[in-house]
């Protein structure tokens, strides 16, 4: 949604206060760039932190768009495997749509949860490791879910060609490096990259994920890049005998 704006606008504080400072000459150009970048991704994150206390759960505009994207590729036919489950949130809205929803999860606790949670005829949850399942069920899903997954993953090829031969349909959630232009400045002076979470061995930007997908046999079918996240639709293209 656009927004608009008067053409004399209220002046603001802080603002006008900061760059003031910021003309002091306190410390060198490239040492002041470094600590801007920082403190754009410390300010960003608080903002984003606290935005989850601000709106309902289901109805973060995060989750509201991913959530649309989502069901888009989900039918009444859909067999889903969603992979890394957590608490089941997104398995029990992919069983409104889907003929079987199964969430698998290596966090017993996150399961646990899960069951006591969400229930549905077609919904179950399964606390293991999801190659070892889905060897066991071959044949039973068409539809593999990766939410907040392969930013995760030490050798995502490896990871992605491990899954690929037991699905039609692959969807792909993870962070946006390029939702904003300040990660290439951080690239460009090699400066330190403050990652989103602790345990991310990679933030991708777009064509190199495409890259990757195309490696691996997965056509993208749809795709889309908002609120920071980017998201994939890809059926599986047949390997080569």
């Amino acid at each position: 949604m656009s927004v608009r704006f008067k053409r004399q606008k209220p002046g603001h504080f802080l603002l006008r206060f900061i760059y003031n400072l910021n003309k002091i000459p306190f410390m060198p150009g490239r040492k002041k760039f470094h600590l801007f970048l920082d403190l754009e991704w410390i300010f960003g994150r608080l903002a984003h932190e606290a935005s989850f206390f601000h709106y309902p759960n289901m109805q973060h505009p995060i989750r509201v768009k991913a959530k649309r994207f989502l069901l888009d590729g989900i039918n009444s036919e859909s067999t889903v495997l969603d992979l890394g489950c957590n608490q089941g949130e997104n398995a029990s809205l992919i069983a409104q749509k889907a003929k079987e929803v199964v969430g698998v999860d290596f966090n017993a606790q996150a399961i646990e949860k899960a069951k006591a949670q969400f229930s549905a005829p077609n919904l179950s949850f399964v606390h293991g490791e999801a190659i070892e399942y889905v060897s066991a069920n071959k044949g039973r899903f068409n539809t593999l879910v990766l939410s907040h997954i392969l930013e995760h993953i030490d050798d995502q090829r490896a990871f992605l060609m491990s899954f690929r031969s037991f699905f039609k349909h692959i969807y792909i959630e993870l962070p946006d490096l390029e939702a904003s232009f300040l990660n290439q400045y951080r690239i460009d002076l090699d400066a330190r990259y403050q990652h989103t979470d602790d345990d991310h061995v990679v933030e991708f930007d777009r064509e190199d994920l495409r890259n990757l997908l195309n490696e691996c046999g997965l056509r993208i079918v749809s795709s889309e890049y908002i609120y920071g996240m980017q998201k994939y639709w890809c059926e599986v293209e047949p390997q080569n005998p």
